[in-house]
């Protein structure tokens, strides 16, 4: 009886982290290849695929920040904040972060918020 229970749990725990790591977001949905190759938006494809995000973006209220990173990739930029919560920036056009003598200030960007459960909370577009 013990090994049956020491299997059920097992594969209890296999289920939920398994369920843990997708976003649950389609690839038809969204193109994660084409954001994460274009780092700090210096290529402009990001911000081809604005319509593309925001279609997914009530998708991404509530997923962890690994799932983030397996969706969006390595954020532009980190940035901290009060009570443990942070931001991700990833940038959708050229700016200052691709080159500083070209641009004098930083291109727009989408930030998210994780909270501090490292969960997103809120997805804010700056232009």
């Amino acid at each position: 009886m013990t090994i049956l229970k020491f299997l059920t749990s097992s594969l209890w725990v296999l289920f939920v982290l398994g369920s843990c790591t997708g976003s649950g977001i389609p690839e038809e949905a969204f193109d994660t290849q084409t954001w994460k190759n274009d780092p700090n938006g210096c290529n402009s494809e990001r911000l081809t695929m604005l319509d593309q995000f925001k279609g997914v973006q009530d998708k991404i209220i509530g997923l962890s920040e690994l799932q983030v990173n397996k969706l969006l990739g390595k954020p532009d930029k980190v940035e901290l904040y009060i009570r443990s919560q942070k931001f991700y920036v990833y940038h959708l056009k050229p700016g200052s972060q691709c080159n500083a003598e070209t641009f004098d200030k930083a291109g727009e960007n989408i930030q998210i918020r994780f909270n501090s459960l490292n969960e997103v909370n809120e997805i804010i577009f700056n232009k």
